[in-house]
């Protein structure tokens, strides 16, 4: 893939590159996609909390206990003894 960036944004990543902290633009780059993608699974966090606050304020919610999590690893088993995967935003 070729990218190509505005004088001003390739300044900057040859900024990053001339201060030794990366070794070539791809670097800087893939730095920022991380970054990136971090973000917006931090976005996504939030949300996730957001819905669980409104929840337990409104009384919807299951107190967390040794037991709840013994039934929780147990459903998972069962399901990979069967093949399906738990969805991936769900962890005991």
């Amino acid at each position: 893939m070729t990218v190509t960036l505005s004088p001003e944004l390739a300044a900057i990543v040859q900024s990053k590159v001339d201060s030794g902290r990366f070794s070539d633009a791809d670097a800087v780059l893939r730095e920022a996609l991380d970054l990136l993608e971090e973000q917006e699974k931090l976005a996504r966090l939030r949300v996730a909390l957001a819905v669980g606050e409104e929840q337990s304020d409104r009384g919807e919610y299951v107190e967390y206990t040794p037991e709840l999590r013994a039934g929780v690893l147990e459903r998972v088993r069962e399901m990979a003894a069967e093949g399906r995967k738990p969805k991936t935003d769900v962890r005991p």
